[in-house]
């Protein structure tokens, strides 16, 4: 059975191993059913590993589309089950989001898509990874895709894969957020968007049926406010390629849905989505830097209580993070002495989170886990 790239984030968040699966769906059962923990909308269909071959035609006719029956929908993957959003069929629309809600923050989401056929000099009018702080698992917006606007005046985050827009000349990445939604449009606003542009055929080479495999891995995490996305195809050489990073100002976290949808437009697109996999992340434990004793405050007896433990008592702090203050990942003598010399010699003061507010740390090390109560 054909299983993508999915498995694993192995590089966003050094907190993999204590990361909670939330779902992890290949879509070998149908999720537009009831009771399935899934949500199809508009055009989307389910093709069982078990469906008949679709047949192949002229890519400038799309022949075999123009009586495509969605209750019994031939597959292009025989073996494999997928969510198909549209059909190579023109102004389609369709989505699939996950049933249940999910918080918004601190996740790692991953998505395997495809992008298939498709007019010539017009393939892909847009398949976006869509999350949505609703109270209930959104419709359709403007249509789908980049039309994911629209879904209401609630936290928004789209990312959306499209050939430039109807330019054929490049395909690209659009991303953007909004904590009060997008108005219903077939476009995010440009003052609201971010793109990271693609060499043209990228996302899609518009080889009709039977094409080889085009499947993307897009991956999100979000992670103490910061969005981080990566983009993953080996034969487009593509090897967790960052394509956004960025800290919004005004993220809260919210529960909502997690989905993905898309639109044809006058593309003729087959628009795939083969699995999606979600994790919780722990939230990292927030300290200050150099508050060896977890009073609330740094002080002479920060310095001095960390030179005696380390001498005499071989006590522990209460945060080794906190008492890690040159943030080597180590914990010596010369975090002590750097408390004192930023104390009483204006020394340089102890790296982010530094000495006056709780965070978290920035780079990972083997130290144990932190405890800071004064921080919760």
């Amino acid at each position: 059975m054909f299983r993508p790239v999915i498995a694993v984030v192995t590089l966003l968040a050094a907190s993999a191993a204590s990361a909670e699966v939330v779902f992890d769906e290949s879509f070998d059962e149908n999720p537009c059913a009831p009771s399935s923990g899934w949500v199809c909308r508009g055009d989307a269909v389910w093709v069982a590993p078990g469906a008949a071959p679709c047949p192949s035609a002229d890519p400038a006719l799309f022949a075999p589309w123009s009586t495509f029956d969605p209750l019994g929908p031939c597959t292009i993957l025989p073996g494999n089950g997928y969510a198909l959003l549209t059909p190579a069929l023109p102004d389609r629309g369709g989505a699939i989001y996950r049933a249940e809600p999910v918080s918004l923050a601190n996740l790692r989401l991953a998505v395997d898509f495809e992008l298939r056929d498709g007019a010539p000099g017009e393939r892909g009018d847009g398949l976006a990874v869509v999350l949505v702080g609703s109270p209930e698992p959104p419709g359709l917006g403007a249509r789908g895709g980049l039309g994911a606007t629209g879904l209401g005046s609630h936290p928004t985050f789209i990312c959306a894969f499209t050939n430039g827009q109807g330019e054929a000349d490049r395909d690209e990445v659009i991303h953007a957020w909004s904590k009060t939604g997008f108005a219903a449009d077939a476009s995010i606003p440009g003052s609201q968007a971010d793109v990271y542009e693609l060499a043209a055929s990228t996302l899609n080479s518009g080889a009709p049926h039977p094409a080889q495999a085009n499947i993307f891995t897009f991956e999100l995490e979000i992670l103490e406010g910061r969005f981080r996305g990566l983009l993953t195809n080996g034969e487009r050489q593509l090897w967790q390629t960052p394509i956004f990073d960025f800290v919004p100002d005004s993220f809260e976290p919210v529960s909502g849905y997690v989905g993905v949808t898309a639109t044809s437009g006058s593309a003729y697109q087959n628009q795939i989505v083969h699995g999606m996999r979600l994790e919780s992340i722990p939230p990292s434990p927030r300290f200050v830097r150099g508050d060896v004793n977890g009073s609330g405050e740094i002080n002479i007896a920060d310095g001095i209580g960390f030179l005696y433990c380390i001498f005499w008592l071989g006590c522990e702090p209460t945060c080794y993070d906190a008492a890690d203050t040159d943030d080597n990942g180590q914990y010596n003598i010369t975090d002590g002495v750097r408390i004192l010399n930023w104390l009483f010699l204006g020394g340089p003061a102890p790296p982010y989170p530094g000495p006056l507010a709780c965070g978290t740390d920035p780079s990972p090390d083997d130290l144990p886990t932190c405890r800071f109560p004064s921080c919760d």
